[in-house]
């Protein structure tokens, strides 16, 4: 169900909501992906990678959300110890972004799109609806960024999961976070991470992953 919605949703890791256009322009920044971030380690099964260049058809992508020149990375992080655990999951790209409030608009607008179909063509068909509209966040050391945040809804036949999102963008790096609780996404019990809690581990993320080009 997650991986539908990595994949389906948010293309190559891209998705956000417009905020503050007066964002810094520190300079070229690229992305890695750290082994920990707080109390969470990359985990093995995290298809993790970075600084790899993306596709045309990911490029074109990229171009139409506002980000020129792009790469993507991916990582995933776990906290905890298998099913009791959670789980974050980061796509982003980096390259050069003239407007970050812009282009956080227009990958909203595409994620409302994708979440018309998720690409998940396996057992029941499965439904995605937005829990409001995104709101801006400003999680402590977030400098030099826009981040909003959003709930996606995933129904897959009788269970459901709450999935928080949230995603920075500056002048030269887009990040998306995805938070879930394990134990409740084992259980199709609906419950998932709070947003504040996700919001503030992209915000670490951020410091952590982003480094000068």
């Amino acid at each position: 169900m997650v991986g539908a919605i990595v994949g389906g949703l948010f293309a190559f890791g891209v998705v956000g909501g417009g905020g503050n256009s007066d964002v810094a322009d520190d300079g070229p920044h690229k992305l890695t992906v750290p082994s920990q971030v707080g109390e969470y380690k990359t985990s093995s099964g995290g298809m993790n990678s970075s600084g790899g260049p993306v596709g045309a058809t990911d490029s074109e992508k990229a171009e139409e959300l506002g980000v020129k020149d792009a790469k993507k990375v991916a990582g995933g992080y776990t906290n905890g110890v298998g099913t009791t655990g959670k789980s974050m999951s980061f796509n982003g790209v980096y390259g050069t972004i003239d407007d970050p409030a812009g282009t956080l608009d227009n990958a909203f607008a595409k994620a409302d799109e994708n979440s018309k179909d998720t690409g998940d063509n396996a057992g029941e068909s499965e439904k995605v609806e937005w829990e409001g509209d995104a709101e801006t966040v400003e999680p402590e050391g977030l400098d030099g960024a826009v981040m909003k945040c959003r709930t996606a809804k995933v129904t897959e036949g009788t269970t459901n999961m709450s999935i928080p999102i949230c995603i920075w963008a500056d002048h030269s790096t887009m990040g998306t976070v995805l938070g879930v609780d394990l134990a409740a996404a084992m259980k199709g019990s609906g419950d998932s991470l709070s947003t504040d809690e996700v919001a503030k581990f992209a915000a670490d993320l951020r410091a952590k992953a982003r480094v000068k080009a």
